[in-house]
């Protein structure tokens, strides 16, 4: 017997579907985004997804444009007092609500449509598909029951699974492919975005930078990152928390813009020339292994070291900090340019 066959059962005993046993889960919901969507909510999972990612509660936040996408918002609900709860949908176009594996609501129309269930106490599955064609859009799902008075699902009571991530011994990982939680965003909080387990930056947006929450002094970082033809990003190395990152710390450069060797990929940014130089392929993830041991940086793109520099040599770096904070620029050209960052870890040395 299935699973949902023995929720069912269950159900049919006392009234109330079952909680379901989770292992690691993390606040919001995981989302699936799509566009070029058939006019019925309940087939989307036929497409192929454009993006992926994490949001804090039922909302359209993350579609890209207001016409012709939909959204499958998946996790658990928590509900603290056993009993049975009303569900409340109003969509703008079609919707549909499961509880538990079993759809409880559709909407196709733009008023709210309402269901009811027994649940008991704990985490239950809940997924919402939404579609929208064209025209005025809107989406708002609420709840009611024991001890909660009619309100949108708050994020609080919103949960999804989370993977962990392997890393290599010894290292930290920066970004679990899930949220930006890690970081903070300097610039525009939309300026980045987290898509198919991926930090991605799109010119315009007005990121600026993402910065580490905490200071690293030696350390050996490493990551993967893909830049769009002409793109410009890079990676802040022991730099401060105000003013440029390149200027109070380093940047190592990500380019594939006419560069000289000073200003290309895997440089430091205006101080110190690759020798080799490194690929700079747009388009194809690259990987750097950036290492800081007091005063020596070296920095390896794609197996092929290209800096290996004492600061003490370079009098533009000589006296520049032995700590500070990691950061990520964001895409620095114009749209339509594109970076992502992916599988980053970090190792402080000791």
């Amino acid at each position: 017997m299935n699973v949902l066959l023995l929720l069912l059962a269950a159900a049919a005993q006392t009234g109330l579907v079952p909680a379901e046993k989770l292992g690691n889960v993390a606040p919001g919901l995981h989302y699936v985004y799509y566009q070029g969507v058939p006019q019925d909510a309940r087939l989307l999972d036929h497409l192929d997804p454009v993006a992926t990612g994490t949001v804090a509660t039922f909302s359209t936040y993350p579609m890209r444009r207001n016409y012709d996408f939909g959204l499958r918002l998946e996790g658990y609900i928590r509900i603290d007092k056993p009993g049975t709860y009303h569900f409340f949908v109003q969509s703008d176009d079609t919707s549909e609500l499961r509880i538990g594996g079993v759809a409880i609501m559709s909407n196709w129309d733009k008023g709210e449509q309402s269901a009811e269930v027994g649940l008991a106490a704990g985490m239950h599955t809940i997924v919402l598909r939404y579609q929208q064609g064209g025209g005025e859009f809107a989406l708002k799902v609420s709840y009611s029951g024991p001890g909660v008075d009619k309100k949108e699902i708050p994020a609080g009571v919103l949960f999804h699974t989370k993977a962990k991530l392997a890393v290599e011994a010894g290292f930290t990982s920066l970004f679990d492919g899930d949220n930006l939680d890690d970081w903070i965003v300097v610039g525009d909080p939309l300026g980045f975005m987290v898509c198919n387990g991926e930090i991605v930056s799109e010119s315009g947006r007005n990121g600026l930078w993402l910065r580490s929450r905490k200071q690293y002094g030696d350390f050996d970082l490493r990551l993967d990152w893909r830049v769009s033809k002409n793109g410009n990003s890079g990676v802040f190395l022991r730099c401060d928390a105000e003013a440029n990152p390149w200027e109070t710390g380093h940047e190592v450069q990500i380019s594939n813009e006419p560069r000289d060797d000073m200003h290309c990929t895997g440089s430091l940014y205006g101080t110190v020339s690759v020798h080799p130089r490194p690929s700079e392929t747009n388009d194809v993830w690259h990987h750097y292994d950036i290492r800081c041991a007091g005063k020596k940086i070296t920095v390896t793109c794609d197996g092929v070291t290209c800096v290996d520099v004492d600061m003490d040599k370079v009098p533009a770096i000589a006296e520049k900090p032995m700590r500070g904070y990691i950061g990520l620029q964001d895409s620095h050209n114009g749209p339509p340019g594109r970076i992502e960052y992916r599988n980053i870890r970090i190792q402080e040395l000791r």
